[in-house]
């Protein structure tokens, strides 16, 4: 099963077995800002992933750094414990090769800070953190706040981000 799958059901998942407590526990209104705090979050969460996906993507395209996924660097690199491979030299020359690599990229210029921030303030990000914003003003003005209803829906999304963490690692 694909890592997007799974961590949807385990979202959905988290959201019944809240709603289904919050059906038993709290009124209408409490209900209500838990359904709206949990939608509001994961849409932040959603935003910022497509936000730092987009960002790499292009820092990838501008500056010719490859970004490789833990299979993509097996493929590539062969089997890490065949010890019968390379020669002792290359591995050597690689090393030296990556390293010097490492150095161009951590190294600290402004154009790493602009697309720092380019990434910091995508528009998914923007877009999530107004909705949340937008939402909450909405249910304080039309007297439906309740605390802990909202609190449950931040509560519920984030047991469900470390859910999905913990179930979709890889040993």
């Amino acid at each position: 099963m694909k890592h997007s799958s799974k961590i949807s059901i385990i979202f959905a998942s988290v959201f019944v077995l809240f709603f289904v407590f919050a059906l038993f526990v709290g009124s209408h209104i409490w209900l209500l800002n838990y359904v709206v705090s949990f939608i509001c979050t994961v849409t932040i969460m959603i935003g910022t992933y497509l936000g730092y996906k987009r960002g790499l993507s292009k820092e990838e395209d501008s500056s010719g750094v490859v970004y490789y996924s833990d299979d993509d660097r097996e493929s590539i690199e062969g089997d890490k414990y065949d010890l019968l491979g390379d020669d002792e030299d290359e591995k050597k020359v690689e090393e030296q090769d990556l390293k010097e690599l490492k150095k161009e990229v951590s190294r600290f210029s402004f154009s790493n800070m602009i697309l720092g921030s380019k990434i910091f303030f995508s528009f998914y990000r923007i877009f999530g953190y107004a909705l949340f914003i937008g939402a909450t003003i909405y249910l304080i003005d039309n007297e439906m706040w309740s605390v802990g209803g909202y609190v449950a829906g931040i509560f519920a999304t984030t047991i469900s981000l470390i859910l999905s963490i913990y179930f979709t690692r890889e040993d």
